[in-house]
């Protein structure tokens, strides 16, 4: 007879807490601009090429921020960097309403890209972590949060635009109540050592992790493209309304929520490489049908088809990277989310290019050729399954 498991300790659970609610929030606050993005840029009268260039300041702020977190949270621990990027994502939602033209949002926005990309690196180390203390897959669980976040940002956002709120007082109630959560649950973030390297703040990826990077680089832009064009979508291409637009970015968190409350126990049971893999395939294949098909009812189940196609890949990327041999955990984490977050805030801008040059619809279909390439490369996450 095995004798029971002994409980997990109860900081190990409120640190779970913890970063589970850093997760929710990030996902809140990236969902409130997003579902506000048509509103900011028909105030401001910019057109899809001038909107793409607005979204490279997010880019720009996210890629200056991945290197500092990584090699902020390699030295002195995840703990701080974790709350401090999310409380400087907070910070810099309701300051994007204050633009006055192209270049005011794109300054602006780079400083949201700047505490998305730096919060992201800490808590996706953090989780590992966490993870690593309850020696089982729980890493799908922190991303549902995101997700859920997202949802309940992308149901408010709605809300906000039925009701004509102005995006500022819609922004600035969502910073408010981001900041004192994470003033509650602050303390409940693990105290965990950096390694007090002194190694640059900027270095190259390492080589070794190039096959994981390309997954979740191809994942990333399918899941920004969502975000980004998804109401744009359907409001100018389908001719929607700007609340029935906000469906499209809720269908796709549902969706992925979906998958990631599934995905711990799928990736139990099926392994890392297959789930990603097929749920790659799912997403090319269910977008590729809701482009051919010109209806908001077609859109709606692509976008949804993207969620539950995409929802394991970030997590599943992340625990791989933090088990990656001969690579420091830290180390691996930036350089994954470095490459990872490429895509996710690259991949926008460039869709906006795209289609100022032919149409929306084509620009969303390199989604659909870059879910397979995801699908091609998905055994690289192999190292996820390793127990440590």
């Amino acid at each position: 007879m095995q004798n029971a498991p002994l409980p997990l300790e109860r900081q190990t659970v409120n640190a779970r807490l913890a970063v589970s609610t850093v997760f929710f929030l990030l996902g809140l606050l990236f969902a409130s601009w997003v579902s506000r993005i048509p509103a900011v840029a028909e105030h401001l009268n910019l057109n899809e090429a001038q909107l793409g260039v607005a979204l490279l300041g997010v880019a720009v702020g996210a890629l200056l921020a991945f290197p500092l977190s990584g090699w902020a949270t390699s030295r002195f621990g995840s703990r701080m960097p974790t709350w401090v990027g999310i409380t400087f994502m907070a910070v810099a939602l309701p300051l994007v309403t204050l633009a006055q033209d192209l270049i005011g949002l794109t300054l602006l926005l780079l400083l949201l890209g700047a505490g998305n990309g730096g919060t992201d690196v800490a808590m996706n180390s953090h989780a590992v972590e966490v993870e690593n203390r309850y020696h089982k897959p729980i890493m799908s669980s922190f991303h549902a949060l995101f997700s859920v976040g997202g949802i309940a940002g992308a149901l408010l956002g709605g809300l906000m635009a039925k009701l004509n709120i102005d995006p500022q007082m819609h922004f600035l109630g969502v910073s408010l109540f981001s900041m004192l959560l994470t003033f509650v649950v602050r303390p409940m973030l693990l105290k965990l050592p950096g390694s007090g390297e002194q190694g640059p703040v900027f270095a190259a990826p390492p080589r070794k992790l190039l096959g994981l990077g390309i997954v979740i680089f191809c994942v990333a832009i399918g899941e920004g493209a969502i975000g980004d064009w998804s109401a744009v979508y359907l409001k100018e291409t389908l001719k929607t309304t700007e609340a029935t637009a906000t469906a499209g970015y809720l269908a796709f968190s549902v969706a992925m929520v979906l998958g990631r409350v599934l995905g711990d126990n799928m990736r139990a049971r099926m392994g890392a490489v297959m789930l990603v893999g097929s749920g790659c395939l799912v997403a090319a294949m269910g977008l590729l049908m809701g482009l051919l098909i010109p209806q908001p009812w077609a859109a709606l189940l692509g976008f949804a088809a993207v969620g539950w196609g995409l929802s394991s890949g970030f997590p599943v990327a992340f625990s791989a990277a933090g088990k990656f041999p001969g690579v420091h955990p830290g180390i691996a984490m930036a350089a994954v989310a470095t490459m990872g977050y490429t895509g996710f805030l690259l991949g926008p801008p460039v869709i906006g290019f795209l289609a100022h040059l032919t149409t929306l619809t084509w620009g969303l279909g390199l989604v659909v050729l870059l879910a397979l390439v995801a699908a091609l490369f998905s055994k690289n996450v192999q190292v996820a399954d390793q127990r440590t």
